[in-house]
């Protein structure tokens, strides 16, 4: 009979060589596995983990959101589901329940996706990209806000709070107000990576881009692994027509974060702007994080420097998914190859 111990690690070592190979129909079968030696050593134990060991095993939410995962990977939409589906309802985290809200938006399912993505919410106040979502599903502002007022008046001496109402303004387009709130929360934590962002997309959105890049340089230093430090100060240097800069910190950045898909898209957009691979899969990975906004002015912009059937369609599904139907029907038919 297996330790649990040996479970665990057995268990690892099958889950990261698979994660590597890409190989995630293994994952899968090594994720059950493991949640069925789980269940069947606490049977044996009466329920009990013996000498702490317990600690060494995932929890039976985390094993189905892996098991969830490896489904989504391998095209597996109605499990994957399914997987989410039996995690009780009491006790699915914050990642779990966007995963599920997510399944449910996609597919049409507009109720039990504001059910999921609410409680995101409630337990992480900033989840910014729930609260976008919950937006686009028709819930008033009034509503989204009161969570964040309400996470506001908890305590006003944390930088969160603050930094969730930047966040909340920045959506609203009152970028001065989301300013004032965004240095609130610098002031009262220098080191707040969160806010340090926010205030250097705000400036950078303003204009100011000396101040902008002040801050992103700042937030390099405190998180050199965060994509989105790298990705401000990018740009801050474009905005200044100093691309030989930009072209170096995108590479080191590529270096830094080993290569990601975002950093290559990075590095690709800066080294050649117009080059449309990096195009279509930076529009994909933004549509994927549910940042519409970003990837409709990504499309816009590459459409003024040249045009292609590609662009337009992606650029009129996208509008259309923020109910901009009209707009994504014009932009098709300013398509010479679609014609009027």
């Amino acid at each position: 009979m297996y330790s649990l111990r040996r479970i665990h690690h057995s268990a690892s070592g099958h889950r990261d060589s698979a994660h590597v190979c890409r190989c995630f129909s293994g994952e899968q079968r090594t994720y059950k596995e493991a949640l069925q030696c789980k269940k069947h050593y606490l049977k044996l134990k009466g329920g009990v983990g013996v000498g702490g060991e317990e600690d060494l095993l995932l929890s039976d939410v985390n094993i189905k959101y892996k098991i969830y995962v490896c489904q989504l990977k391998t095209s597996q939409p109605p499990a994957a589901f399914s997987t989410l589906q039996s995690i009780p309802a009491k006790q699915r985290s914050p990642r779990v329940n966007m995963a599920l809200g997510q399944l449910y938006y996609h597919a049409g399912m507009e109720r039990p996706a504001i059910a999921c993505y609410k409680e995101v919410l409630k337990a992480c106040p900033l989840a910014i990209e729930a609260a976008q979502i919950l937006m686009h599903l028709g819930v008033k502002a009034k509503e989204i806000n009161s969570l964040t007022l309400d996470f506001k008046c908890v305590s006003e001496d944390l930088p969160e709070p603050w930094t969730a109402m930047g966040y909340y303004s920045y959506l609203n387009k009152k970028s001065h107000r989301a300013v004032y709130f965004a240095h609130k929360a610098c002031m009262i934590q220098s080191r707040s990576i969160e806010a340090l962002l926010l205030k250097g997309n705000l400036l950078l959105d303003l204009k100011k881009v000396q101040d902008a890049m002040n801050h992103f340089r700042e937030a390099i230093q405190l998180a050199p692994y965060r994509f989105e430090c790298h990705k401000g100060l990018v740009e801050c240097y474009l905005g200044q027509s100093r691309y030989r800069e930009a072209v170096t910190l995108a590479a080191a950045a590529n270096l830094q974060l080993n290569r990601s898909a975002r950093s290559l898209t990075l590095y690709a957009s800066v080294a050649d702007p117009c080059y449309l691979p990096a195009v279509y899969l930076l529009a994909e990975l933004l549509e994927q994080e549910m940042n519409f906004d970003e990837a409709i002015t990504l499309l816009r912009k590459q459409l003024t420097l040249q045009t292609t059937c590609k662009l337009h369609q992606m650029l009129a599904d996208l509008l259309a998914k923020t109910n901009e139907e009209e707009k994504g029907h014009g932009t098709l038919r300013n398509c010479p190859q679609f014609g009027p």
